[in-house]
């Protein structure tokens, strides 16, 4: 939690930014710079979504081929099971 101490030097940095002579090309230069930040990382973000998107798609199968297993023994068990009480 911020202290009044810490509120009192955040505002007089904020007033220095304001005052300085080049806070308005330093905003620029920040806001260019972030603006290409952005154009570079929108292809390294598509390709870790793919990426990602291919891992859980892989382990999703795989996930679903154990349980299309499971479900298939025990289908299997309790009709076996069945067919014993019913020869009875």
């Amino acid at each position: 939690m911020p202290t009044q101490n810490h509120e009192a030097v955040w505002s007089e940095v904020k007033e220095l930014w304001g005052r300085s002579a080049k806070s308005e090309a330093i905003n620029f230069e920040v806001k260019a710079l972030v603006d290409e930040l952005k154009q570079k990382m929108s292809p390294l973000e598509k390709q870790l979504v793919n990426k990602d998107f291919q891992f859980i798609k892989n382990n999703t199968s795989q996930l679903e081929k154990e349980l299309i297993n499971k479900d298939m023994e025990l289908i299997s068990s309790s009709l076996k099971k069945f067919i014993q009480l019913f020869k009875k």
